[in-house]
C-alpha cells in the first residue's frame, strides 16, 4: 500500500501520520500490511487514514 501523498501529506512521517490518526505507529504498521495482504480494515479506520492524509474517502457502485 503506498502512503498517502499531496501537498498536505508531502515528506510526512510513518510517526506524525499515526499521530495525526491518533494511533500508535505499530497499529498505523500493523493496519497498512493488513491492506497490504488483501485483509479487510474497517470502513472507520480507512476514513481516519484518508483524513490524516488530507483526503475524504468515497466509496462508489458503478
Amino acid at each position: 500500500m503506498a502512503r498517502c501523498s499531496g501537498p498536505a501529506t508531502a515528506g510526512v512521517s510513518l510517526a506524525q501520520l499515526a499521530e495525526r490518526m491518533g494511533v500508535d505507529t505499530v497499529d498505523l504498521l500493523h493496519m497498512e500490511n493488513r491492506i497490504a495482504s488483501g485483509h479487510a480494515v474497517p470502513l472507520h479506520v480507512l476514513r481516519q487514514y484518508a483524513a490524516a492524509c488530507g483526503k475524504r474517502l468515497v466509496i462508489s457502485f458503478e
